[in-house]
């Protein structure tokens, strides 16, 4: 996608949906002219993301000066893999796939 890649996530229930992210808005305006009515997207996937990278790093470089473990463990990294081999798997396969 031009300004990234989709991070959206909808969760569905007896009674309803939510849809969280579906639009990375760049802000909350509404623009209605002769084009339509639309509203403006973040750029790119790295202005959508630059505080939350940033603070990243900043946390990895704070639990190496101050020698303490970082707040994801080893065992987050191999179940975000898991997860994605497995959503990997379901769309090539076309098929459910439990973890």
């Amino acid at each position: 996608m031009a300004h990234g890649h989709e991070t959206s996530t909808e969760v569905f229930g007896t009674q309803g949906r939510l849809a969280i992210g579906q639009n990375p808005r760049l802000n909350r305006v509404d623009i209605s002219d002769a084009y339509g009515v639309r509203n403006e997207c973040t750029p790119t996937f790295y202005e959508r993301f630059e505080g939350a990278f940033l603070q990243a790093q900043m946390h990895f470089v704070d639990a190496v000066l101050d020698d303490f473990a970082p707040a994801l463990t080893l065992h987050d990294a191999t179940e975000a893999t898991r997860i994605a081999l497995a959503l990997r798997e379901s769309l090539q396969t076309r098929r459910v796939v439990e973890l």
